[in-house]
């Protein structure tokens, strides 16, 4: 991680985003279902982008429905979409149903750690130091 932050300033960017990089955290608010998810590397398939469960643009794995809702190509916009799935989702967690349930990541979820979130940013910080020195 500590990497991609280095890389992400030197190519002028003025901040970075890693909520990902905490979703497995004790702090997470996320469901159990989904830090098991992350930590399982539930889907082999990369990340992607779909609008299949709020009708705005998210990044998440890959799973059935959102194939199942791209492939009919009836996507009502935000926030109709989010009102329509919801139900759906929320069983889906109750019910431990992956296929089923929105299941949000960011392109850095292979490297999601079950860690207290100080532990995390500590080792970001160490990496990213260490990777800048390398670089002089």
């Amino acid at each position: 991680m500590g990497r991609g932050v280095v890389a992400a300033i030197a190519l002028g960017a003025a901040a970075v985003q890693l909520g990902t990089a905490f979703l497995a955290s004790p702090e997470s608010g996320a469901p159990p279902l989904h830090k098991k998810a992350m930590l399982a590397r539930y889907n082999a398939d990369p990340t992607r982008l779909t609008r299949a469960y709020s009708g705005k643009m998210v990044r998440g794995f890959s799973n059935r429905f959102m194939a199942d809702v791209e492939k009919a190509g009836a996507i009502l916009p935000y926030p109709y979409q989010n009102s329509l799935t919801g139900e759906i989702r929320r069983a889906a967690v109750q019910q431990e149903k992956l296929d089923f349930a929105s299941m949000w990541a960011g392109q850095g979820a292979p490297l999601t750690v079950a860690k207290p979130a100080a532990e995390i940013v500590q080792d970001l910080v160490m990496q990213a130091e260490q990777v800048a020195a390398q670089l002089g």
